[in-house]
């Protein structure tokens, strides 16, 4: 995690004390400084990517399967919790944004399904980054092409 020593020390939060997300939320919410109605300094700014939520859920003791493998539980009360705190933090609380570019996938998401595909590919089957992305930059374009073409 990236952070400002001057604004946590400011805020009387030690880093020591930020081990959990809710010690992150309640951080966020003595950081976060507005004028009037309008947001001048968000608390936290995590990077955009579903990564991040699946990590919170994870460190959380969520699970992307059963210990059995037969049932995916993506919404179980620790996928839920996380995920819907950080929606409040956004939406509600306004003492979270999201830092990044989005990038809207024209393709219906099919450009990012390539991507993920290529990025199993580089760090679990040990393909060669060029060979991944060059085959996701196939598909990718495939499924653009299909959608500019409708």
């Amino acid at each position: 995690m990236y952070y400002r020593k001057d604004y946590l020390a400011a805020a009387g939060i030690k880093v020591d004390d930020l081990k959990t997300w809710e010690a992150v939320d309640a951080a966020a919410g003595k950081l976060t400084k507005k004028n009037g109605s309008e947001v001048a300094v968000y608390g936290f700014e995590p990077m955009w990517d579903n990564n991040n939520l699946q990590d919170m859920a994870l460190s959380k003791g969520g699970k992307f399967l059963s210990d059995d493998g037969k049932t995916v539980t993506i919404n179980s009360k620790e996928w839920v919790d996380s995920w819907e705190n950080i929606r409040k933090a956004i939406f509600e609380d306004k003492t979270m944004r999201i830092h990044s570019v989005q990038f809207i996938d024209p393709a219906g998401g099919k450009i990012f399904d390539a991507l993920k595909k290529a990025a199993d590919q580089v760090e679990i089957q040990n393909v060669s980054a060029s060979q991944a992305l060059n085959d996701a930059q196939k598909e990718a374009q495939a499924a653009l092409i299909e959608v500019l073409n409708k």
